[in-house]
């Protein structure tokens, strides 16, 4: 599961659960754009959830390990 900030419209969740379905490891996509959050399923490699976070950047928003603090995530947006 992913934290997200941005992609809450309809086209956008839509946008990122086509382009995350489409990378390999990821076998399901679910945006619920009321809770801001990705539910994901995935061969358990965290490179591929790693993929879609980036993915998820590339097109214009932000992702992040949904058990990740606040902090912790503005400092990873730093690096």
């Amino acid at each position: 599961m992913l934290d997200m900030q941005g992609g809450t419209c309809t086209s956008c969740s839509i946008a990122i659960e086509h382009f995350a379905k489409r990378l390999k490891g990821i076998s399901s996509v679910e945006v619920d754009r009321g809770k801001s959050r990705i539910y994901l399923e995935h061969d358990g490699d965290q490179a591929n959830v790693d993929k879609v976070i980036e993915m998820v950047q590339r097109i214009g928003y932000d992702a992040w390990p949904a058990n990740q603090t606040d902090a912790d995530q503005a400092a990873s947006a730093s690096d």
